[in-house]
């Protein structure tokens, strides 16, 4: 968040956000462990310190999933879930 976007009666050392998870009212489950490949990863430096070239590679890629739309019919920022698996469509880098 933006320190603009904090509640105007806090100051700045000490600022407060209510935009996001309703002031505290929401509260986020942790996060579930990555498997065990990709944490492994996650733990190496060389793979660290090359991250921007493994975005650029899958710049170039369509994502797909079972988007479920439920949840578009508010006002707001554009969202979407997707349930189940998350993945990649990546063809030939080569021209045909």
């Amino acid at each position: 968040m933006w320190l603009d976007e904090k509640v105007a009666r806090y100051s700045i050392s000490k600022p407060r956000f209510m935009i996001c998870y309703e002031s505290g009212h929401v509260i986020l489950l942790a996060l579930p462990s990555p498997p065990l490949l990709l944490n492994t990863l996650l733990n190496q430096e060389k793979f660290l310190n090359n991250t921007g070239a493994h975005k650029s590679i899958l710049s170039f890629t369509s994502m797909g999933g079972t988007i479920d739309h439920s949840i578009m019919d508010t006002d707001g920022r554009y969202s979407f879930i997707i349930s189940g698996k998350n993945y990649y469509r990546m063809g030939s880098l080569l021209p045909a």
